[in-house]
């Protein structure tokens, strides 16, 4: 389900990353002042418009899934889960819209600028490098251009998995509290090959609804924590199951 939706956005992100890099690899060919500056502020807000789509595509996608209907006719059915289940009045995507909405006023601004900064430094890298070695400005483009693919395709899968993940599990997170199910979160680590050791071995964990996972000796709200070491969160494909013991 999350990797249909780290699928779309990967090519609109590598899209705007290649794009971006183009045109200010143009710029500095035309020998035009600020040729980097010029394209950032158009950078910037296309790529606000993406990820605020991606974030809110996402949250609504994970919100559908936490249906406390359907969790009691699963193997934990409980008679406090199926009368709280008949109870449940609140949309799923409505609390989705709420949560995110508060999310991207909070954090989702300076992901942003982390995100575009890393375009900038990118772009200036090769500009510093052309410097050093003496090449004229339209060597330093075209090697802008050269590089520009696959710097756009590793972010783009870097950016788009981080993200979908970060934000299905916060709009998950919030509608299974806001449905009084007195589940408990676990983590469930993707398996693959690419599965940190650290995720693998948390895979099963389980907590409170308002207590943190560890996972390589750190607290983690949930897979992707932005709070969480690099190294720890980004490209994590582990989701949180909503179990009723």
């Amino acid at each position: 389900m999350l990797d249909r939706l780290v699928l779309r956005y990967r090519g609109r992100i590598m899209s705007e990353i290649r794009r971006t890099m183009r045109r200010a690899a143009s710029n500095i060919s035309a020998g035009r002042a600020m040729a980097v500056e010029s394209v950032m502020g158009e950078h910037r807000e296309r790529m606000s418009q993406i990820l605020t789509r991606l974030w809110t595509d996402s949250g609504h996608t994970m919100a559908e899934h936490i249906d406390p209907s359907q969790k009691a006719n699963g193997p934990h059915e409980t008679k406090q889960t199926i009368e709280e289940a008949e109870d449940f009045t609140i949309t799923p995507t409505a609390i989705a819209d709420r949560i995110m909405s508060d999310w991207m006023r909070s954090e989702g601004g300076l992901k942003i600028t982390r995100i575009t900064a890393t375009t900038r430094a990118n772009i200036q890298s090769v500009i510093a490098s052309g410097l050093r070695d003496g090449l004229s400005e339209k060597d330093i483009a075209a090697n802008i251009r050269a590089i520009a693919p696959g710097i756009a395709g590793s972010r783009a899968d870097t950016i788009s998995r981080t993200e979908t993940h970060a934000a299905a599990n916060i709009s998950a997170d919030a509608t299974a509290k806001a449905t009084g199910v007195p589940f408990k979160r676990q983590w469930a680590a993707s398996k693959g090959d690419r599965t940190r050791d650290a995720h693998r071995r948390a895979d099963g964990q389980k907590v409170g609804m308002n207590e943190p996972f560890n996972v390589d000796h750190e607290d983690l709200r949930y897979p992707g924590d932005p709070r969480g070491r690099p190294g720890n969160v980004i490209n994590c494909r582990c989701a949180v199951l909503y179990v009723v013991d």
